[in-house]
């Protein structure tokens, strides 16, 4: 995957990142692969995974539900959170390589390296529909859609309450990873790069698909309808790619031209610095900084 690299940008990163502890927490989207990758990373890293999924589920089954209404019990009946916080907190400053799966390790873990995995809500419906698992059953993919968008809605009011804490915040979290477009193997591969230093760190890794551009529309038709009577990809000069994130969607505020080279090419992700967030349209930009600088204290 070729990229055009903020060599200051990535020094400043690779800093920050080497300061970090000796374990990996993994979070994110609903379908957005969590488990799977994080399985397949520890397999591949020879780590050891602690995750609290598979408790949650085994928990819904035991008690006859599905997971949207054991969120809906949680949120009257905190022990459900506190049986897995505490499990999460003895974890501590654990003296070997370790990948934790989990809503809140990167709050409940200190020193260690958080990574969010994004993915679009449609796209996550469509796999958790297609998984078909018993505490996750749905009529159609309307249905799935509808689920996905309540157990999040659930989630995050819970975790805001709990914990004071917004969980769809992604400056939370040092590393954002789109997997929309991508394959679990994929996301794996890229995450074991970052966690042997061998990837070129970046605040996310974004699926070109997903990018919302600023230009024009008539001068990004023309420019890619040029491009494709051409046949080639164009050599752009090198650009940093930086967004704003709104209402969980990401638009290109520098870089188009590095974007488009990227969708012409076919490439996987585009590395980019997320550099305003709003939590929603009607509110105005705030420029944010990933990673390490909203770590809160939790005892």
């Amino acid at each position: 995957m070729a990229e055009d690299i903020d060599h200051e940008g990535v020094a400043r990163r690779k800093e920050y990142l080497e300061s970090k502890g000796r374990s990996l927490t993994i979070s994110g989207d609903l379908g957005s692969g969590k488990s799977t990758v994080a399985r397949l990373l520890a397999e591949d890293l020879g780590w050891k995974l602690i995750a609290t999924g598979p408790i949650q589920r085994q928990l819904a089954t035991d008690l006859g539900v599905d997971t949207l209404e054991l969120n809906r019990r949680a949120e009257a009946n905190p022990s459900f959170d506190r049986y897995i916080d505490g499990a999460l907190k003895a974890l501590g400053r654990h003296p070997d390589h370790i990948i934790v799966e989990s809503r809140m390790a990167f709050l409940l873990l200190s020193d260690t390296l958080n990574v969010y995995l994004y993915c679009d809500e449609r796209i996550a419906a469509e796999r958790i529909f297609a998984a078909g698992r018993r505490t996750e059953r749905y009529r159609d993919l309307a249905d799935a859609l509808d689920g996905v968008r309540s157990r999040r809605a659930s989630e995050t009011q819970r975790f805001r309450r709990c914990y004071g804490v917004d969980i769809d915040d992604l400056r939370n979290y040092d590393c954002v990873i789109d997997t929309s477009f991508a394959s679990a193997l994929e996301v794996a591969s890229l995450l074991k790069g970052i966690a042997q230093g061998s990837a070129v760190p970046a605040g996310a890794f974004i699926c070109p698909q997903s990018l919302i551009p600023q230009w024009a529309i008539e001068d990004l038709i023309e420019r890619v309808r040029t491009h494709n009577v051409a046949g080639r990809v164009p050599a752009f000069h090198s650009a940093a790619v930086r967004l704003s994130c709104i209402d969980r969607e990401f638009y290109v505020i520098e870089g188009h031209d590095r974007v488009e080279a990227a969708v012409l090419g076919g490439e996987k992700w585009v590395s980019a610095a997320i550099v305003a967030y709003a939590e929603n349209s009607a509110r105005a930009l705030r420029l944010t900084n990933f990673g390490g600088d909203r770590k809160r204290n939790h005892n």
